[in-house]
């Protein structure tokens, strides 16, 4: 049956709301920058094709912008001989665009099965919770708890049976502020170690980045979609173990259920 792709935009009226009744955990600065991205995401959902390239390209205005208004941008990761670069603002602006658009198809690219998406974004949201609590972040530990059980309330909704996906408007705006989330913790408090909040985010950007170099290795484009993503393996190395006998209905959710025990460790 045809499911919903608009499950994101739970989670993100969540959040809006809960900034009108409440004020003061996002920014006005922080939605405008937000809203390139949520609707490029929101007409793949409604089924308008967009090219890859001008998905990219607006994952990069967002994130412009929001280096424009907030005034942040990455210039310590942390890796000594790749620091020094950074300390050039044009280095470093490049390279905070660069990580930004990256998160945002992180999140995207993890979302292949029944609740994996939405149950990653509550353990990473969770880390940032208890980080921007442990340095005074008060407003970034808000919303880190705030995403966290908005994305809960999604995965129960989603998992096992798949009735309704995060989709593209979802999953991009949310890679957006968690990408957002850990530039302006790392900006503005560099005792933190930038490996640490790395961690949080291990298990999208390692899957992103290992795809990137599978398709470099095959000599195939690396931004166009394929089934080799490590849960998708994982699917199929159920269906494949048990000969058939364990139907996509079940190894879908089962390898959520593999999988997710995984992604605590970093």
């Amino acid at each position: 049956n045809a499911t919903s792709r608009l499950g994101g935009l739970g989670v993100l009226f969540s959040i809006i709301t809960l900034e009108l009744i409440f004020g003061g955990i996002f920014s006005l600065w922080f939605f405008i920058c937000l809203f390139p991205i949520f609707f490029m995401g929101l007409l793949e959902d409604l089924h308008f094709e967009t090219k890859p390239r001008i998905r990219l390209l607006i994952g990069s205005i967002s994130s412009l912008l929001a280096i424009y208004l907030s005034k942040y941008w990455l210039n310590n990761v942390d890796f000594p001989f790749f620091d020094s670069f950074l300390q050039f603002s044009i280095f470093g602006i490049f390279f905070t665009v660069f990580a930004s658009v990256g998160m945002i198809n992180a999140i995207n690219f993890i979302d292949g099965i029944h609740g994996f998406a939405s149950a990653k974004i509550v353990i990473i949201s969770i880390g940032i919770f208890l980080i921007a609590s442990n340095v005074g972040e008060e407003k970034i530990a808000i919303a880190g708890a705030l995403i966290a059980f908005a994305s809960l309330g999604l995965f129960f909704a989603s998992y096992p049976t798949g009735r309704i996906f995060l989709g593209d408007a979802g999953a991009y705006s949310i890679g957006f502020i968690i990408a957002w989330q850990l530039i302006i913790l790392l900006s503005r408090n560099p005792e933190l170690s930038a490996w640490s909040l790395l961690a949080i985010v291990f298990w999208p950007v390692m899957d992103t980045l290992f795809s990137i170099f599978r398709r470099v290795l095959k000599g195939k484009p690396t931004n166009r979609p394929d089934l080799l993503h490590f849960h998708q393996l994982i699917m199929r190395s159920i269906e494949i173990i048990s000969k058939k006998e364990i139907s996509r209905r079940i190894s879908n959710p089962l390898a959520t259920a593999v999988i997710l025990p995984l992604t605590f460790f970093p």
